[in-house]
């Protein structure tokens, strides 16, 4: 069985999608003593491919001792492992370590910045809404397009001035999200409006 997983786990240096999302599938189900080696590989493997896919595999496997390396993940040096951290802590649905994600808002890549938005406002995690609005501000529009989608997602209200000033922005995607973001911020308060006077 050893073999077995060790022969799986190197199939996750394979090129492509295909082989090592094959191998992971194949992991998952042996159960135990593969997330086990899913650990050991997404914490220490010198190949980024194998962490990779091995953050991946471990996403889903309710065990303590997966947010510790997830965390450690979101602070690597490779773009590619701060990426697929983000991924697996959207897979576990976990937002009290989703807040590690904000900081990754102001990362030198504009590829995390846009999924660290992306991911806070999936999961909705509010303590993100001012690092958001300052994403609002950012050198690429792609991200300021996801923070104010992700604004929309928290249904922040003290977002509202903000976005209202990306109305104004120059780019058409970052202004329609500004405005899809307002009108879920109108929704929210409709309800509650509604709720009260029930």
């Amino acid at each position: 069985m050893d073999r077995k997983i060790d022969h799986l786990i190197q199939s996750l240096d394979d090129e492509g999608e295909r082989c090592p999302r094959a191998a992971l599938k194949r992991l998952q189900r042996l159960g135990e003593a593969a997330y086990h080696s899913l650990l050991v590989a997404a914490r220490g493997s010198p190949r980024l491919r194998i962490r990779r896919w091995a953050l991946e595999g471990i996403a889903t496997w309710k065990n303590r001792r997966v947010p510790p390396v997830l965390s450690a993940a979101l602070q690597d040096q490779a773009m590619t492992i701060r990426l697929h951290a983000i991924h697996a802590l959207v897979t576990r649905g976990d937002r009290r370590l989703a807040r590690q994600i904000i900081p990754l808002l102001s990362d030198a890549s504009g590829g995390i910045r846009i999924n660290a938005a992306q991911a806070l406002g999936t999961l909705r995690v509010k303590a993100a809404g001012p690092a958001l609005i300052e994403s609002l501000g950012d050198r690429q529009w792609y991200v300021r397009q996801a923070a104010a989608w992700a604004l929309g997602e928290l249904r922040w209200q003290p977002a509202r001035a903000a976005l209202r000033i990306a109305l104004g922005e120059e780019r058409k995607a970052v202004r329609a999200a500004a405005a899809g973001a307002l009108v879920m911020l109108d929704d929210k308060r409709r309800a509650s409006c509604e709720r009260r006077t029930r």
